[in-house]
């Protein structure tokens, strides 16, 4: 085997020399170009790595971008993450503790009621000779112990994994479902006691796939919602709302559903259906607490009177 060293060994030291001059200036070149480069990228807000440069972008940007991807109809996840930088931009823990929750799906029963779906009851089982599978069977027909499976549950999956749920049962062109019941041995094996020839070989719930599609439409329908309201409140005060203010607004539109505008005026805010939190008020809130003061002690003085011309026989009508 030839020596790579002693190849080099073979070229004469003077084109040598120069070879490796030649590639010491292209390098020199390329280095100076390079930090050229940098350093009109960082004059205009980039970060440089290598060759890759990224900028942070406002909050106004992001704002913007959030818009963009719901626009283009990008994958509700994808828009979900922007929303947890949005969240810690805004100083918003309710929009940051909403958008995890929807990636990272719920812990049992904290899931939301709008997360409730149809999920009938079905059974597998041989009967006789013959074989039965996807009988339904109601609430009633359950032994005691298990009729508080009802026909309904609360989806607390996260929203990647519906969609991934969603998109398997499209391709498989599959309608429904399957989610299995948990010790549904112990409930067949009851409901088969009274009946000699009957063997349940399965029970599982069936959950149409439209209502999965309707849980991410109503996160998506949320999300748009939530950014109309932050664009709107931005205008106004011409800044995205941080803080209280933000959490205030997260809550109206997302948690309580009820589109909740926020207020932004000079020296006071207040959110629909909150009271304001800030104290003292204007000379109106002053004479609305006087004249309830002034009401209160004429009735009572009316009261008074009423009673004294009782005592005295005087025929005086009750106030």
């Amino acid at each position: 085997m030839i020596d790579p060293s002693a190849v080099s060994n073979l070229v004469p030291s003077s084109l040598r020399t120069a070879r490796e001059r030649v590639g010491a200036t292209g390098r020199d070149r390329t280095a100076r170009r390079t930090t050229g480069h940098h350093d009109e990228a960082r004059m205009n807000g980039w970060h440089a790595s290598g060759c890759q440069y990224w900028r942070v972008l406002s909050d106004a940007e992001l704002v913007d971008q959030v818009e963009q991807r719901i626009v283009d109809t990008a994958p509700l996840s994808d828009i979900l993450r922007m929303l947890l930088l949005l969240g810690g931009r805004m100083d918003s823990a309710a929009l940051r503790e909403w958008a995890k929750s929807q990636l990272e799906g719920y812990p049992d029963g904290t899931a939301p009621d709008d997360r409730t779906v149809g999920a009938p009851i079905y059974v597998d089982a041989i009967v006789g000779y013959n074989r039965i599978t996807g009988q339904h069977i109601s609430a009633s027909q359950l032994p005691e112990f298990a009729r508080v499976l009802q026909d309904t549950i609360v989806v607390p999956d996260s929203i990647p994994s519906l969609e991934a749920k969603i998109e398997n049962a499209r391709r498989n062109d599959r309608e429904g479902i399957s989610l299995s019941i948990p010790n549904w041995e112990y409930i067949a094996r009851e409901i088969d006691k009274d009946h000699e020839f009957q063997n349940i070989t399965a029970m599982y719930r069936t959950v149409h796939v439209t209502e999965l599609e309707r849980i991410v439409a109503d996160s998506r329908t949320r999300t748009a919602e939530l950014m109309g309201e932050i664009r709107k409140s931005a205008q106004k005060s011409k800044k995205v709302p941080k803080g209280k203010v933000a959490d205030q607004l997260v809550h109206g539109v997302i948690v309580k559903g009820d589109g909740n505008s926020i207020v932004v005026a000079t020296g006071k805010r207040s959110v629909a259906g909150y009271p304001s939190t800030e104290p003292g008020g204007g000379w109106w809130e002053a004479w609305g607490k006087a004249a309830s003061i002034v009401t209160v002690a004429v009735g009572l003085l009316a009261v008074a009177v009423w009673i004294a011309a009782a005592m005295l026989g005087l025929d005086i009508p009750a106030p």
